[in-house]
């Protein structure tokens, strides 16, 4: 599965290696600092829509992790 984007930066060729947004929400969730909590519920609010839910499952360690992410961008989607 693919949880990252290269993206061009200039003519030169020069790129950077982005993390999808699902990658994201999982990254943020397990390391759930103040700071991580606060980017998702912004992600929540602004991309809630986007979310490829079936790449969140697949990135999951579990089926409780799966069921714990989707209800925090849920609840914080609708703050």
């Amino acid at each position: 599965m693919e949880t990252a984007a290269v993206i061009p930066v200039n003519r030169n060729g020069t790129t950077v290696k982005a993390i999808s947004l699902e990658g994201l929400i999982v990254s943020k969730f397990r390391a759930g600092r103040d700071a991580d909590v606060e980017d998702l519920q912004r992600l929540a609010v602004r991309c809630k829509s986007k979310i490829n839910w079936n790449e969140i499952e697949c990135l999951a360690k579990s089926d409780t992790e799966y069921s714990l992410i989707k209800t925090a961008i849920q609840l914080y989607g609708n703050l």
